[in-house]
């Protein structure tokens, strides 16, 4: 059977059941969305403010109107970003940054801890293992940079000496 059948639709046996209490309720959030928009709109017309604004008939009026306007941008500009910028982005950021770092220490963290220690254990031992190794190669550049210093304290002399001749 189709479920369009009344017997068998569910908004049907729904509406049956609850039928006027629903219709009635229906009626009053429809006209109430109804008047709320007619409303809303009037509200918002009555608040917009009215410019007497003219249109500059001369170029020289434009560039006085628009001289105005850019200084007065020069003053106010830099004082509102910043107001923006302290009361709404950096507020917004540190939130951010909070979640983030919190989010990280309870959860991060503890996993990354655990997995140092184990590359150090390991990485300890390797290091254990070429330490002597490490040490005999420090031996021979020492003895190379001693045997080397002497020629190069010579060469530095001699250029020195050279440009103050």
């Amino acid at each position: 059977m189709p479920l369009t059948e009344k017997k068998h639709n569910i908004f049907f046996l729904l509406f049956s059941m609850f039928n006027p209490p629903i219709k009635k309720a229906y009626k009053i959030i429809i006209t109430l969305s109804i008047a709320s928009m007619f409303l809303f709109s009037f509200g918002v017309s009555a608040q917009t403010p009215y410019f007497d604004v003219k249109q500059p008939e001369t170029i020289d009026e434009a560039r006085k109107v628009g001289g105005e306007f850019a200084k007065e941008a020069q003053k106010q500009l830099p004082s509102t970003i910043n107001k923006i910028f302290r009361g709404e982005v950096l507020p917004l950021w540190q939130k951010v940054w909070n979640m983030t770092s919190g989010l990280f220490k309870q959860y991060f963290e503890p996993q990354l801890d655990y997995w140092w220690f184990k590359l150090k254990g390991v990485l300890s031992i390797e290091v254990e293992k070429r330490k002597p190794v490490i040490k005999e190669e420090f031996e021979k550049e020492k003895e190379e940079v001693r045997q080397e210093l002497p020629g190069l304290t010579k060469d530095l002399w001699e250029r020195l000496g050279e440009l103050i001749k």
